[in-house]
């Protein structure tokens, strides 16, 4: 499981640096590896009674990734996209 979570982290990040540039009005979209590496420092930070199950482990790697990415972008339809491409490659990598 935690090799499809770090696969999965890593194609939303490249979709995210790929297709969410920073322009004039968006200059806070801005990715770097940093950003995935802060994904993992918040589900390592976590206490192990938080992640129990693998579904509870599954709900604070989403949340994590939310907090990390969604929270920069800024209007409905790219949220909506990237919320598109997060449960693509969650049901593509089967950890749903």
């Amino acid at each position: 499981m935690t090799k499809n979570l770090v696969l999965v982290t890593l194609l939303i990040y490249n979709l995210v640096q790929r297709e969410m540039r920073p322009t004039d009005e968006k200059s806070h979209y801005s990715f770097s590896l940093r950003d995935v590496s802060k994904v993992f420092q918040g589900v390592l930070l976590a206490t192990p009674q938080l992640y129990v199950t693998k579904k509870s482990m599954i709900y604070l790697w989403a949340h994590e990734v939310q907090r990390v990415f969604q929270d920069k972008l800024i209007t409905l339809q790219v949220n909506y996209s990237y919320y598109r491409t997060r449960s693509s490659c969650r049901s593509k990598l089967k950890i749903w």
